[in-house]
């Protein structure tokens, strides 16, 4: 169960980290290049897009854990 929780707690981490390294790379690229607004929403949606991807992952991961935890017979049916 405690594995379980750490797993959930780090692709929240995971969720949060990506979407402000996104953001902030995308201030910083519109600072660098004048860009105002443009750069920031191109990060934001790598930033969100990363995070939907830790998201599909954990998820991929739970299932295969609870198909790996199925009895053999429950499995052929």
């Amino acid at each position: 169960m405690m594995k379980q929780s750490l797993n959930l707690m780090a692709v929240g981490i995971e969720m949060g980290v990506s979407v402000v390294i996104g953001i902030m790379g995308g201030n910083w690229a519109d600072s660098y290049f004048g860009t105002e607004p443009v750069l920031f929403w191109v990060g934001f949606g790598i930033g969100l897009g990363a995070a939907a991807k830790a998201v599909i992952d954990a998820a991929q991961k739970v299932r295969k854990e609870m198909c790996a935890d199925e009895p053999e017979d429950s499995k052929k049916n």
